[in-house]
């Protein structure tokens, strides 16, 4: 099993931006430009309930360990602006 975590936020001016050329070369059939493609991480945009991921900086994040537990803390301190929810996910 792997713990990760997602950050979410409000999308700001730049991401809208970068979506609607993302829609337009789709709508046209055209290729995505390399810069917008790395903007979104190679993945469609997407927005959850009004959010969308805010990438977290290696900085806010360490792994915890203990005698029989391990986790991931989360420094508060350096989150990104933006960042309304953390999401901490299990998954296999």
């Amino acid at each position: 099993m792997s713990t990760y975590v997602e950050a979410l936020g409000q999308p700001d001016e730049r991401w809208w931006q970068m979506k609607e050329v993302w829609e337009a070369c789709t709508t046209a059939d055209i290729e995505i430009p390399r810069e917008v493609n790395e903007f979104f991480d190679w993945a469609e945009p997407k927005i959850e309930d009004g959010r969308t991921e805010i990438e977290l900086p290696q900085k806010c994040m360490k792994k915890y360990t203990d005698d029989s537990r391990e986790g991931i803390e989360i420094n508060l301190e350096e989150l990104p602006e933006g960042v309304e929810i953390l999401r901490f996910i299990n998954s296999w």
